[in-house]
């Protein structure tokens, strides 16, 4: 194998192996939940504000706000009351809610990020009071984004929606992707838990995979300098 014919099939092969170890969302239904998922609702929760640490029981350390928030005055309603309470924001102030309980308007890229106590790899969740609005769904491990996914809830679809990630993750943030809107969110769902707390090691660092590239290379010139000159 010549030089060139050698360094197109590495760059090739770095390619491909970038690629196919980066991080994906993968909608899926509950059947397809691995292990026994934690769900947390809100049933046995008390109305009113809460902390971000009390929800440590269902395997989440804690659920913060994200972004900006505007008081509504009582004008935005949670309207759809079938799954009883909910969480959403009243006043700033990350809350228990239920039918026709008032909350803040969620401004664009609000919304709630949610901490887990050990890396998971499945994890799903139900939006309250919202139709046809786009929600952007992240997931982070260690603070580092894994994946971006666009979520639209349609009156068609199940209450619950699950994702799955081929990369394992202990944040998921979802925030709104519109100019403004009131919502909640409830049945949060993890499945596929980690025993313990670990850092995702399938997507190459970019300075160890243009090592790794760089050595390749060097081999194949080493090699191609060796070969014996026919006379």
């Amino acid at each position: 194998m010549n030089t060139p014919t050698l360094l197109k099939f590495i760059v090739a092969t770095f390619i491909f192996a970038t690629a196919s170890t980066s991080a994906s969302l993968l909608k899926i239904d509950q059947a397809s939940l691995y292990g026994d998922a934690i769900v947390t609702d809100f049933e046995s929760f008390n109305l009113g504000s809460v902390s971000s640490d009390i929800f440590n029981a269902g395997g989440i350390s804690n659920i913060d706000l994200l972004g900006s928030l505007m008081p509504s005055q009582g004008t935005e309603k949670i309207q759809v009351g079938d799954n009883g309470n909910a969480l959403s924001s009243v006043n700033g102030e990350l809350s228990i809610v239920n039918r026709s309980h008032g909350i803040d308007y969620f401004l664009n890229n609000a919304g709630f990020t949610i901490s887990l106590v050990n890396e998971a790899a499945q994890f799903g969740f139900q939006i309250v009071d919202e139709f046809n609005v786009d929600f952007l769904v992240r997931t982070f491990s260690s603070d580092t984004l894994l994946d971006t996914t666009v979520y639209r809830r349609r009156a068609t679809d199940p209450a619950v929606v699950y994702f799955e990630s081929n990369t394992t993750f202990d944040r998921v943030e979802i925030t709104l992707s519109s100019l403004f809107a009131g919502f909640a969110i409830d049945n949060i769902t993890f499945a596929d838990i980690s025993s313990t707390n670990t850092t995702p090691t399938d997507i190459p660092e970019p300075i160890t995979a243009v090592l790794l590239l760089i050595g390749l290379l060097s081999l194949g010139l080493t090699r191609q300098k060796e070969m014996p000159i026919k006379p």
